[in-house]
């Protein structure tokens, strides 16, 4: 095998590559291309790592590696060769729809038609959740929801413990360490088709890319299949928000928080984007029965940014919690003009939806618990008992 060669943009040891870029690695996020229980060759695989005990490692099955393997490097790419298959890895620094940065692509190039039309990666992880973003249904298409072309059919992936900030410590944000976007697959006269996942991965444990067998048999080759890693603190997809009928508010145990004496509310912060007209939103923190909504603790309304989606949050707040009670938030929208509001897909039951009594008011208690399959962007930040200032991500 090539002896693989150090790079410029980052750290090499042991034939295994760690990104240095700084931006990303002061949101405590850390991409390494090879595997450093291997010391004697590259391999190639890709791990993902955010919190420092959530990763995600995605490779070439170990039967498409071994004697005869090669690696180079093209400007910033790290390139192995084996057969027919080529594996190309870079930082996608500049990916204009991942404004947080932090992107990074993996090309596998095929140079003649494969003997199947899937591939099971070799998938390692360690508290993560993988989220299946399937297509939308004709209601949520009529409801004003949106999913981006490479969501559909892509994985958000989320810590599943981690998802707080505590003032000196880790922001963990929502607990999202990124998303595994839908693989675009492109021939050498420029025709396109989407790869698809399995939809399964978070229960049997493999990732599986497949792609259109006649596809392949007519395409012109070399092709490339292109998968891109995202990080993003936010939700892949988006509701218009406008009408004030319905309130959401989250379900989801794991998200809530059982407060502890002398804990205060101190602001709410939800992440959004203007459509059109002077739109704001609702956001709330109500205390929980049986997991979901019940009594309305606070509220106040926030101003979604415009031009590019961000945190918007509420004016600064002071309501103290109950000890040993559970809290979560909820959001609605405040005036009849349009904004955006952020969500992965999740299970159903994730969030809890009310039809509110009273268009662009919160009901007090919560109403029908309708069940709702979103893990909506939007966070509590709450002074603790002890005087420390933390902030929780309550994902709904």
């Amino acid at each position: 095998m090539a002896k693989a060669q150090p790079h410029p943009d980052y750290d090499v040891s042991d034939n295994t590559y760690n990104l240095k870029r700084q931006n990303v690695k002061d949101k405590h996020w850390d991409t390494e291309v090879g595997d450093r229980r291997n010391t004697t060759k590259f391999v190639p695989r890709i791990k993902y790592q955010r919190f420092d005990d959530g990763f995600l490692e995605i490779g070439v099955p170990n039967g498409l590696h071994g004697g005869g393997d090669s690696v180079t490097h093209e400007g910033n790419t790290i390139v192995w060769q084996r057969q027919i298959y080529t594996a190309r890895f870079f930082d996608f620094e500049g990916d204009p729809e991942n404004p947080d940065g932090g992107s990074y692509e993996w090309e596998v190039v095929l140079a003649s038609v494969p003997p199947a039309n899937s591939l099971t990666l070799d998938l390692r992880r360690q508290n993560v959740e993988l989220l299946y973003q399937p297509a939308l249904t004709a209601q949520e298409i009529a409801d004003g929801h949106v999913r981006p072309d490479r969501v559909v059919g892509s994985y958000a992936v989320y810590h599943t413990q981690k998802n707080n900030h505590k003032q000196g410590e880790v922001n963990y944000e929502c607990g999202k360490i990124g998303h595994i976007y839908r693989p675009r697959v492109t021939d050498n006269l420029g025709d396109t088709i989407w790869g698809e996942w399995n939809t399964d991965a978070e229960t049997s444990g493999e990732l599986t890319l497949t792609v259109d067998a006649a596809w392949l048999a007519a395409a012109a080759y070399p092709v490339t299949i292109d998968p891109t890693f995202g990080y993003t603190t936010a939700g892949g997809s988006t509701i218009g928000c406008g009408n004030g009928t319905l309130a959401y508010g989250n379900s989801n145990a794991t998200y809530q928080y059982t407060a502890s004496s002398g804990d205060t509310v101190t602001l709410l912060s939800v992440y959004s984007v203007k459509a059109f007209g002077s739109p704001s939103g609702k956001a709330a923190v109500y205390d929980v029965s049986a997991t979901n909504p019940d009594n309305l603790l606070v509220e106040d309304t926030f101003t979604p940014p415009a031009g590019s989606p961000d945190w918007a949050s509420t004016s600064a707040l002071s309501t103290a919690m109950v000890a040993s009670t559970d809290y979560t938030v909820a959001w609605t929208t405040a005036t009849n003009s349009n904004w955006t509001m952020y969500y992965d897909s999740a299970s159903s039951g994730e969030a809890s939806r009310d039809t509110v009594s009273t268009a662009y008011s919160f009901d007090d208690p919560w109403g029908d618990d309708a069940d709702a399959a979103q893990r909506f962007s939007m966070y509590a930040t709450y002074t603790a008992g002890g005087g420390a200032d933390k902030r929780v991500m309550v994902v709904s």
